[in-house]
């Protein structure tokens, strides 16, 4: 959910965020600057200046650039308007409707239309980067934060889901064209999607291995959630299965950067993006046909905008409700997967070999602790489960692409600009409110699997909502430069802030044993993170130092991006053509 297609981003419009191309606008007076005598520097033909009249009136809601004009009237050139043919304005017959029927009223013809041949992702680049920093925070505070303190959980798992369906949004605008095309090779997909996600991802396992291999016997008796011998069997498949990020599919979290996992997952979603792109194409026709069957032309051909409006709020209305289906069965699976692992048949398979009967006979509060988060680690890692998440990206992609097709208006944007910072200011406040409730009571992880599992739906609007709007508050601060910057390295901040947070508690507490170990039969020991900081209590920082490593890792993540990600890439690349030549 960070990369981008070889070969489909123009450097000088690049975002940086997947597959697609992504619009920066450069403020430049399409005429040039003007001189200190006040005339143009440059001059433009009467034929120009008439259709830059034409399409750009004085009430224009949002200037787009000198590139985008050129290219408009190339384009119109080679149909005919230099030849003096008039061709009909397409913009003249788009209505000005939402796609959720939010503006209401008459359709308004002849009103100025955005422009959104290229969807503008800049605001999703921006959100990766405040959700790289929510998880990267979190994680600090749970395995190194202060001990005296409560452990404050950030939400990492709703910031997860949000990738998830930026994967599904982005991986379809992408390629929702090309898996239909005869030259499409499958293998040849796979192959490239890999090319992206290794080289970082090799390097952060070389810098993690180390601290497995010093601390792999602490992890085996006090942190494996497989708690018997068949479960270090699963223990090391997974280590062996991480390089290639398959070792979730097995429910593996097998601490070699953890964090990984939820490559694992996208890893299988890839696999079978192809398919579901198909089917997803063949849905979405299904939807046209049948809108075009309830709403013909020919019976009213003098309202004919009216009615391709209908057609097109029937069809998105179609989607809505497909992305609901996929919605429920988005949380229904990983519960599904929770319930199963958390019986008490499937407990005493699992059970620990000390304590017999250990399902029905709770020793300690970390056994019921460490059962909980078990389940919870394998109904969210386990890449089937998490299939319709991505799917909901999907659905959201196929609307913002029909939404483009057709057009963007102004009232739409006002819209959508409303929603988007209302729907931001609650979020916001819900997810400030509930990492202040994880500090208050002692086990809070149902309002994470909440957060993580129940609040999807509304977020796939909210990033349909941030590539449709400029006039939003929300999307001016995440298109900021900074908030771009750190979005595209966020992959980087992603995969390296725990092998970087480890180095620092090696290097604090002078051991490479950066895995306490942790007295199951405590009682001061109650949850499984109680184990992470059961270090030295006078060493401990307070919370508060999470702000410098963070800085470093901002820091760290820039170097990563430009000497590792990127010619890592493009070096893997080289070599698989080597090789296929």
């Amino acid at each position: 959910f960070f990369q981008a297609e070889d070969g489909i981003r123009d450097p000088l419009w690049s975002r940086g965020l997947g597959d697609v191309y992504k619009r920066q606008d450069f403020h430049q007076s399409f005429f040039g600057r003007p001189s200190e005598g006040g005339t143009q520097r440059r001059a433009v033909s009467t034929l120009t200046m008439m259709k830059f009249i034409v399409r750009r009136p004085r009430d224009d809601v949002n200037e787009r650039t000198v590139a985008e004009d050129k290219i408009e009237m190339t384009a119109a050139e080679s149909h005919g308007d230099a030849a003096g043919e008039s061709q009909p304005n397409p913009r003249a017959e788009m209505v000005d409707q939402s796609p959720d029927e939010a503006s209401g009223g008459a359709p308004v013809v002849a009103q100025r239309v955005l422009n959104v041949d290229e969807i503008d992702t800049s605001a999703i680049t921006g959100l990766r980067a405040i959700t790289a920093l929510q998880i990267a925070c979190g994680h600090w505070l749970l395995f190194y934060g202060n001990s005296e303190s409560p452990y404050l959980d950030f939400q990492g798992g709703v910031a997860v889901s949000i990738f998830f369906l930026i994967t599904g949004f982005v991986m379809y605008i992408a390629y929702h064209e090309k898996v239909e095309k005869q030259g499409f090779k499958y293998w040849e997909f796979i192959k490239r999607r890999y090319i992206r996600v290794l080289p970082l991802h090799w390097f952060a396992l070389a810098w993690f291995a180390p601290f497995l291999a010093f601390n792999y016997r602490t992890i085996v008796a006090d942190y494996n959630f497989w708690q018997n011998k068949s479960g270090e069997v699963n223990l090391i498949m997974g280590i062996v299965l991480t390089p290639l990020l398959m070792q979730s599919w097995i429910f593996s979290l097998c601490y070699w950067n953890s964090v990984c996992w939820s490559l694992s997952c996208q890893l299988g979603y890839y696999f079978c993006f192809p398919w579901l792109t198909r089917k997803l194409n063949a849905l979405v026709r299904k939807f046209e046909e049948k809108a075009a069957i309830d709403f013909p032309i020919a019976d009213d051909p003098e309202n004919k905008s009216s009615t391709e409006s209908s057609r097109f709020d029937s069809v998105q209305k179609s989607c809505r409700k497909y992305l609901m289906y996929a919605y429920h069965a988005s949380y229904m699976a990983p519960l599904g997967v929770m319930g199963a692992v958390n019986s008490p048949a499937f407990r005493n398979v699992w059970r620990d070999a000390n304590f017999e009967s250990r399902a029905h006979v709770v020793v300690t509060a970390l056994d019921g602790d460490m059962d909980g988060m078990r389940a919870y680690f394998c109904g969210r890692a386990w890449f089937p489960v998490r299939i319709p998440l991505f799917f909901m990206g999907m659905l959201v992609g196929a609307m913002r692409l029909r939404l483009a097709r057709r057009g963007v208006t102004p009232q739409t944007e006002r819209f959508w600009a409303k929603f988007t910072d209302y729907f931001s200011l609650g979020f916001a406040s819900w997810l400030i409110g509930s990492v202040i409730t994880s500090g208050l009571v002692a086990d809070s992880k149902n309002v994470r699997i909440f957060n993580e599992f129940f609040l999807t739906a509304p977020c796939a609007f909210w990033l349909y909502g941030l590539t449709v709007t400029r006039k939003s508050y929300t999307v001016q601060v995440l298109r900021n430069p900074v908030a771009q910057a750190i979005g595209t390295w966020s992959y980087a901040m992603y995969l390296l802030h725990l092998p970087l947070y480890t180095s620092w508690a090696a290097l604090e507490y002078d051991t490479m044993r950066v895995f306490p170990a942790c007295d199951r039969t405590s009682p001061s020991i109650k949850v499984w993170a109680d184990c992470f900081r059961n270090f030295d209590e006078k060493q401990n920082l307070p919370n508060v130092v999470v702000l410098v490593f963070l800085f470093f890792l901002v820091l760290l993540s820039f170097v990563a991006h430009h000497t590792i990600e990127k010619p890592g890439s493009r070096y893997m690349s080289r070599l698989l053509a080597s090789v296929s030549r």
